[in-house]
């Protein structure tokens, strides 16, 4: 029980954001209600946020800072969703900080400008929209992977720990080679259900996993 512990203290520590250090994480976005770019970063932070589905990009500064966020690593305005076709039924995404550089910053700045004075004349793609209700083989779904663990046992402890606390375990399975061996949960079928997964390891302190989606 004490090994379990150990682990489960592992991910603890390392599923916080460290003062000073690069942020950079996969997972959902979500739309902000009062127009605020919301992430667990110090307000004032400036970060890329690439939609992982597209690998379109947009590099902006957040407004607001809530370490507390559960299932979702940043919200924003529904104008960024636009510019980066963010799917807003799986809003995949990667947050990236980055260092502060005036000259970058005052570039972009003028771009933005130009940006706006040619509002409605760029012909924008069309976003894909995925049906989380079809069962059809082209249907995205989220893994949540741990890992990988370079010992067996700890993957197996791992394994263990989520066996006994998971309602569902039909969807629990090891992915072991040599010296790379991850435990995965999956497939969620859609946000709701992500959630709730979320929710259940965030009360074990199982929440530093990586989220996949195919």
């Amino acid at each position: 029980m004490f090994r379990y512990l150990k682990i489960i203290l592992f991910f603890l520590i390392f599923s916080c954001v460290a003062p000073g250090k690069i942020y950079d994480q996969n997972g959902f976005a979500s739309l902000s209600k009062n127009n605020l770019i919301i992430s667990k970063l110090p307000s004032g932070t400036l970060v890329r946020v690439i939609n992982l589905q597209n690998n379109k990009s947009i590099v902006i500064r957040t407004s607001a800072q809530n370490p507390k966020l559960s299932s979702r690593i940043i919200f924003i305005p529904k104008k960024i969703y636009k510019k980066i076709n963010l799917n807003e039924d799986l809003p995949f995404v990667r947050v990236i900080s980055l260092r502060e550089n005036k000259k970058f910053i005052a570039k972009k700045a003028k771009t933005y400008e130009e940006e706006k004075r040619v509002k409605g004349k760029i012909n924008f793609n069309k976003v894909e929209i995925v049906n989380l209700n079809d069962n059809s083989d082209n249907e995205k779904k989220i893994y949540i992977n741990y890992g990988p663990f370079y010992f067996q046992t700890y993957a197996d402890g791992l394994y263990k720990i989520l066996t006994l606390n998971l309602k569902n375990t039909k969807i629990l399975f090891k992915d072991y080679k040599s010296k790379e061996h991850i435990v995965s949960i999956g497939p969620i079928r859609n946000l709701k259900e992500y959630d709730e997964l979320h929710k259940n390891l965030g009360a074990l302190g199982l929440i530093g996993y990586e989220v996949k989606i195919k």
